[in-house]
C-alpha cells in the first residue's frame, strides 16, 4: 500500500507506524487543508486553513510524545461545522489526486473515510479501516468516531423508512392500480404540459391494460390538435421507445379547456360523457406574475368548465392538479384538509365566488379605462396586488387557490380529488433519469448560483420543498386508482418537507457543489474561477448592504463619473437589475414562510398496495438521497434542458 497517503499494509498497526517528520507534508494535513481551503464561504476558507496550519506542528509534537490519538482528534477540529455533503464531495476530488492504491484484502489509513473509501473502491479493496467524523444533522462536530473496518461503499445510504399503516385505513395489498385502471378510459386535460407529458408517458408504459387515453388539445393557429400531438410524440424524448400499440391508445380530442363545454363538438361531448371513467386536469399556467385575465381564464374558469363537464358524465371521477402553495403566506405545518373560502391571512368576509366576480369587474374597469397604453402591465399589477391583499405571494397561487375553493364548493358530493404537489422538478428514474423542461420553476435561481453571484438572501433553516416529477406522476396514478374505486380522500399533498426535508442551507450548498463538478471538467481560466465562487445564504439586510442592490448603486455612481465607460456599466446595471427582480420573485420560497407540508394520505395509499405494485406505483419521498439528486441528477438536467433556454441557446436533442 502506498505510503503517499499513509496507507498501512495488512499486519501493520497504527502504533508502530511513526508520524511524519514533516507535519505540513503529512498526507493527513494535506487532506484537511484541501477540505479547509474549499469550504463554502471565502472568509470561512481562510479561517479554517490558518487554524489548521497553526495546529499542525502541535499534532507533530504530541505524536512524538505518545499522544497520537489526542493529536489526531485535535487536528480535525478545523472541520467542525462543515457538512457531510461537502466533505464527501471534496473527499472524492482529493482522492483523485493521490496515487492509486495497490490491490489487497484490507488496509488501514489515517485519512478520513471521505477519502479512504473512494480510494478503496477504485482499487477494489473490500475492507478498510479509517477514522470517521462525527456528524449531527449532517454537520461535522469536529470529533472522530472509533476507527472501524467497513466495505468500500458510500457512507450515506439513501434515506429509507418503513411504510406507516394507519388505523382505520386500507389493509396492505387490498388496492391494485393494475386492477383498478384495467379497461378504463381517461380524459387528460393539459397533456402537453410538463407534468401532463410525464404522466402520459409513464401511464402508457406502466398500464398496458388501460383502454384509452383521450387528450384534450386545442388548435394552435393553423396547426390542429392532432398535428400538435403527432409532433410531440416525434420531438419529445419522453415518448422515444414506446411501441406503436401503446401510442395507438392515445386519442386526440380537439377542444379548449377555457371554453364552456371544453370547446367540444356535440358528438364528442356525448361520446366521452358516456364512456369516461376518469378526468385528469393538469392544465393551467405556472408563471408567477402573468396577466390576470390569462391566469383567471386558465386556472379558474377552465377548472369550472371541467367541473361542468364532469357533471354531465355517466360515471367519471376528477383528479385536479393544484399546488401546495395555495397555502400562501403562512408558517408551520400545512395539513391536508379543506378550509372553505380559504385565504392565508384568515380575513373575515372572504368568499371565493364573490372574489371571482370582483376580480372580473376590476379587469373590465381596467380594460375600459382611458389610461393610454400599458394595459397588460396594469393587469399584471392588478393580479399581484389582489393576491398580496389576501395573503398569497403571487397571481399563480392566488388563482390556483380560488379554483380549488370553487371546485370543492361547487363539486360537493362528486368524486373529486385535489392533488397538491410542491415545487415539481427533475425526474429521478421515470421516464428516464434526469428529465426536465422549461424555465418556470427553480431553473433561473439554480442558474444564478452557477455564476459569480455570491450572497443569496435566504433563511437557511427554511425547508425548500422540491419533489421529483416522477414522484408526482406516481402519486397521480395511485390516486387515480383510488378515485376509480371511490376510496379517495378529497385532498392529497405530494411533498418532501415532512418526510425527507432538505433545508435552504443544504440546497444552496448542493447546488454549488453540482456546478463545481461541472466546471472542474472544463479547461481554461474561466471555469477555474467559477469553481472558486460558492453562494452562501445571508440575511436580507446583508444582501442589501453587499450584494446586487448595493452593487447596482455603485455601478450607477461610476456611470456618472466615468462617462467613457457608460456602455459596459449600463449593461452591468441591467444585469444586476435582473438579479434583483429574480430574487424578489423567489423571495417567498427561499426566505419567507417556514412551511411543512403534510403528506400522510399518499403514504396511506402506498401502504395499501401489494409489495409488487409498491415497487411500480408506490410513492415514498423518504427514498430520495438529496446529495445524489442535486449533484448527479437535478442540476445536470437543468444544464441539459433548461439553462440553454435561459442563455438564449437552443436545446440539442
Amino acid at each position: 500500500m502506498s505510503r503517499a497517503w499513509e496507507g498501512l499494509t495488512e499486519g501493520e498497526t497504527r502504533e508502530n507506524h511513526p508520524p511524519s517528520p514533516r507535519p505540513y507534508a503529512s498526507p493527513v494535513v494535506r487532506e484537511l487543508y484541501y477540505f479547509c481551503i474549499h469550504a463554502q464561504g471565502m472568509r470561512e476558507r481562510y479561517v479554517r486553513a490558518v487554524l489548521l496550519l497553526l495546529i499542525a506542528p502541535l499534532r507533530w509534537i504530541l505524536g512524538g510524545l505518545g499522544g497520537r490519538r489526542l493529536a489526531r482528534r485535535l487536528i480535525h477540529l478545523p472541520l467542525r461545522g462543515m457538512s457531510r455533503d461537502r466533505l464527501d464531495f471534496l473527499g472524492e476530488e482529493f482522492a483523485s489526486t493521490l496515487p492509486a492504491a495497490a490491490r489487497c484484502e484490507f488496509f488501514s489509513t489515517d485519512l478520513l473515510d471521505h477519502v479512504a473509501l473512494p480510494l478503496a473502491r477504485a482499487a477494489g479493496v473490500p475492507r478498510v479501516a479509517c477514522p470517521r467524523m462525527e456528524f449531527r444533522d449532517g454537520i461535522a462536530t469536529g470529533r472522530l468516531e472509533q476507527t472501524e473496518c467497513t466495505l468500500p461503499e458510500p457512507t450515506r445510504a439513501p434515506a429509507t423508512k418503513a411504510i406507516v399503516l394507519f388505523e382505520n385505513g386500507p389493509n396492505r395489498g387490498d388496492l391494485s392500480v393494475l386492477r383498478a385502471l384495467a379497461g378504463k378510459q381517461i380524459l387528460l386535460v393539459g397533456g402537453t404540459g410538463f407534468i401532463g407529458k410525464v404522466w402520459l408517458s409513464n401511464v402508457l408504459r406502466d398500464l398496458p391494460q388501460l383502454a384509452a387515453i383521450h387528450l384534450l388539445v386545442r388548435r394552435k393557429g393553423t396547426i390542429s390538435g392532432e398535428e400538435r400531438v403527432r409532433r410531440m410524440f416525434i420531438e419529445s424524448p419522453l415518448f422515444g421507445g414506446l411501441p406503436a400499440e401503446s401510442l395507438a391508445r392515445v386519442r386526440v380530442v380537439e377542444g379548449d379547456m377555457c371554453l364552456p363545454g371544453l370547446g367540444l363538438s356535440a358528438d364528442a361531448k356525448r361520446t366521452l360523457a358516456a364512456s369516461l371513467d376518469l378526468i385528469v386536469n393538469s392544465g393551467g399556467i405556472t408563471e408567477f406574475g402573468p396577466d390576470v385575465r390569462w391566469a383567471a381564464a386558465t386556472n379558474v374558469d377552465a377548472t369550472l368548465h371541467v367541473l361542468d363537464f364532469l357533471r354531465g358524465c355517466a360515471h367519471a371521477a376528477l383528479l385536479h392538479l393544484s399546488t401546495c402553495y395555495v397555502a400562501g403566506r403562512r408558517n408551520g405545518r400545512i395539513a391536508e384538509r379543506i378550509i372553505p373560502d380559504y385565504n392565508p391571512r384568515g380575513l373575515p368576509g372572504f368568499d371565493a365566488e364573490k372574489e371571482r366576480n370582483e376580480l372580473a369587474c376590476l379587469v373590465r374597469a381596467e380594460e375600459s379605462a382611458e389610461a393610454g397604453g400599458g394595459l397588460r402591465q396594469r393587469l399584471i399589477n392588478l393580479g399581484m396586488q389582489r393576491a398580496l391583499s389576501w395573503g398569497w405571494p403571487n397571481t399563480y397561487t392566488y388563482t390556483k387557490s380560488l379554483a380549488e375553493s370553487l371546485l370543492l364548493r361547487r363539486g360537493a358530493g362528486l368524486p373529486i380529488a385535489v392533488v397538491r404537489p410542491s415545487i415539481v422538478e427533475t425526474s429521478t428514474q421515470e421516464p428516464f433519469r434526469g428529465w426536465n423542461e422549461g424555465i418556470n420553476t427553480s431553473a433561473p435561481l439554480s442558474w444564478l448560483l452557477g455564476t459569480y453571484f455570491r450572497q443569496l438572501p435566504s433563511n437557511g433553516r427554511k425547508r425548500l420543498d422540491i419533489v421529483p416529477v416522477d414522484l408526482v406522476t406516481r402519486a397521480m396514478t395511485l390516486i387515480a386508482a383510488a378515485l376509480v374505486e371511490r376510496r379517495h380522500d378529497p385532498i392529497y399533498q405530494i411533498a418532501t418537507s415532512s418526510r425527507n426535508p432538505c433545508d435552504m442551507r443544504r440546497s444552496i450548498e448542493l447546488t454549488g457543489l453540482a456546478h463545481r463538478k461541472h466546471y472542474r471538467t472544463l479547461p481554461g481560466m474561466a471555469p477555474w474561477l467559477r469553481r472558486q465562487f460558492d453562494t452562501v445564504a445571508v440575511s436580507r439586510r446583508r444582501y442589501r448592504a453587499f450584494s446586487a442592490p448595493r452593487q447596482k448603486a455603485v455601478v450607477r455612481v461610476l456611470g456618472r463619473v466615468l462617462p467613457f465607460a457608460r456602455a459596459p456599466l449600463r449593461r452591468a446595471e441591467k444585469s444586476l437589475d435582473r438579479v434583483e427582480k429574480l430574487i424578489e420573485l423567489y423571495r417567498p420560497f427561499i426566505l419567507e414562510n417556514e412551511q411543512v407540508f403534510e403528506s400522510d394520505r399518499i403514504e396511506k395509499l402506498t401502504a395499501a398496495l401489494s409489495p409488487e405494485e409498491r415497487v411500480r406505483f408506490g410513492c415514498d419521498p423518504a427514498t430520495i438521497d438529496w446529495s445524489e439528486y442535486w449533484i448527479d441528477i437535478h442540476i445536470p438536467a437543468l444544464r441539459r434542458w433548461s439553462f440553454p433556454l435561459l442563455e438564449g441557446r437552443g436545446v440539442k436533442a
